[in-house]
């Protein structure tokens, strides 16, 4: 199935909620992209551990030259000088020389000021908070994918209730008829019936139209062409366990990769701030170094080393070093206001979505009461027209309360069902095995 819907269309009655998250999660671009910037962190962290690590160059250079000083330094290094080539004659005026060098160098930091250290936390907290940011595009593409598919769910029954409207309009359009025949009722009843049968044929139309519409939103949801034509899924009944909202919101401040990202946000701009830092101290490094100079290709040569600690120490620079510490500490006080501001957003969703649950509960209730007191006020508003003791319009009226009891109740489970699935992605739920 899951293939046949990463190819194209999906097998009619086929698709449940489990099996369109996971063809969202292949399809939808902003996991793609996600998933491009965690690779892309991880590769950049790689980078910046590597910076502790001895360096390898290879230089090689093929040099003519007539200048007194490199050519007698060209000739050392071949072990070619000769007695001859000391003379004065020789020393001014060496002539051409031609020097073929390949020379291997390994260089080991020993200090840095710990800018590399500051580098490597950097580039691990830039890893995680990529990995974090991730988990949230998952979160948040399972949370849009379940509201898409519940919505389909709740148009679908939606129209159920339109068309049993329309058939309860049309047995009480019968029963008018009856009655008008008989000559117990007027034909002003008569005609109100067809009108309410119309009505009920009209909102049919307007939940066709609604159900429509609410595929082609799962459809754009999960990135697939086309869905099922009938769906066996159905609204939750019951809710899950139920949760106190301060271990919502202590949940959320760990498990939440928004908020998480952003604590490793600020990880990395200290990190950077103490690299920026490291840049006022001496750079120390072992260097070795082993090469090979000759006149030609196969010619006779000299073998060269050398191996030694440089210590390099920038004393000025114009002020540069302190302006680039200035922007990194801007940088940390702007990502821990963004920190701040990730977690307020994180416990206002998860408030707000632990509020619309409790709602939604309340509201089930209330509508499974309503739902019996409509269809019983019907049953009896019914019997009592039948017996000439009601208008039509209280039968028309008991019907269309009935209808809405029903939607409402439909609605709530709609609700709570759509409000379990942000309450998870608030609170960072079901993302441990990423």
């Amino acid at each position: 199935m899951l293939l046949a819907a990463l190819c194209g269309p999906v097998p009619a009655g086929a698709l449940s909620l489990d099996e369109a998250r996971a063809i969202a999660l292949e399809h939808r671009p902003e996991l793609r992209a996600a998933r491009a910037d965690e690779r892309a962190a991880a590769s950049a962290a790689d980078a910046a551990r590597a910076e502790r690590l001895p360096r390898v160059d290879l230089a090689v250079a093929a040099m003519r030259m007539d200048d007194p000083a490199q050519s007698l330094f060209a000739k050392l290094s071949q072990g070619a000088v000769t007695a001859a080539d000391m003379t004065p004659g020789a020393l001014n005026d060496p002539g051409a020389l031609t020097d073929l060098s390949a020379t291997v160098r390994v260089t080991q930091p020993l200090f840095a000021g710990g800018r590399i250290r500051a580098g490597v936390r950097a580039g691990n907290a830039a890893a995680a908070a990529a990995a974090a940011g991730r988990l949230e595009a998952v979160a948040e593409t399972r949370a849009a994918v379940t509201t898409a598919y519940y919505g389909q769910i709740l148009a679908a029954e939606a129209l159920k209730v339109a068309r049993g409207a329309r058939r309860t309009a049309r047995a009480n359009l019968e029963l008018a008829n009856d009655r008008f025949e008989a000559g117990a009722a007027v034909r002003a009843d008569l005609l109100a019936a067809q009108a309410h049968v119309a009505r009920m044929s009209g909102r049919v139309i307007d939940a066709t139209r609604d159900l429509a519409l609410a595929r082609a939103t799962l459809a754009a949801a999960i990135g697939v062409e086309e869905l099922p034509s009938d769906a066996d899924a159905a609204l939750p009944l019951d809710a899950g366990g139920e949760q106190s909202l301060d271990a919502l919101l202590a949940r959320a401040r760990e498990a939440r990769p928004m908020v998480r990202a952003a604590r490793l946000a600020v990880e990395r701009a200290r990190a950077e701030r103490d690299a920026a830092a490291g840049a006022l101290w001496p750079e120390v490094g072992l260097t070795a170094a082993a090469g090979e100079h000759r006149p030609s290709l196969g010619g006779e040569g000299g073998t060269v080393w050398q191996t030694g600690i440089r210590a390099d120490w920038r004393l000025a620079d114009g002020g540069g070093r302190g302006a680039r510490i200035a922007v990194a500490n801007a940088t940390l006080a702007k990502a821990e206001a963004q920190a701040d501001q990730a977690w307020l957003a994180a416990r206002t969703q998860v408030t707000a979505a632990h509020m619309s649950r409790q709602a939604a509960l309340e509201r089930i209730q209330a509508a499974r009461l309503e739902v019996d007191a409509a269809t019983e006020a019907l049953r009896l508003t019914r019997d009592r027209y039948r017996a000439g003791a009601a208008l039509f319009t209280e039968l028309q009226e008991a019907q269309d309360r009935l209808a809405q009891a029903r939607l409402n109740a439909i609605s709530a489970r709609h609700d709570l069902a759509v409000q379990e699935a942000a309450l998870r992605w608030a609170v960072g739920d079901g993302l441990e095995g990423g």
